[in-house]
């Protein structure tokens, strides 16, 4: 299962950064915001500190992680790049 191989793994894709086909986001955005609109519903961010505040985040991060194995699992072709910051 693409959930069990992610969060078992040594591999994090983290910034929620990334580059894809117009057909292959809609499906990503699909998936990660099928599940956050869910955890929204649900999450009470009273009284939460700064790291609680950004539990979306941080779950997007996992869900988009989770989509690309998945995807990868199926035969799509992932490449990754490093992340580059420019001053």
């Amino acid at each position: 299962m693409a959930a069990e191989r992610y969060l078992g793994g040594c591999t994090h894709l983290e910034c929620s950064t990334y580059i894809m086909r117009k057909d292959f986001f809609a499906a990503h955005m699909e998936f990660v915001y099928g599940v956050l609109s869910k955890f929204e519903e649900r999450y009470d961010y009273s009284g939460c500190s700064a790291k609680g505040r950004r539990a979306c985040s941080y779950l997007a991060e996992r869900l988009h992680g989770i989509f690309v194995t998945k995807a990868a699992q199926e035969g799509c072709n992932i490449r990754f790049r490093p992340m580059t910051f420019i001053e």
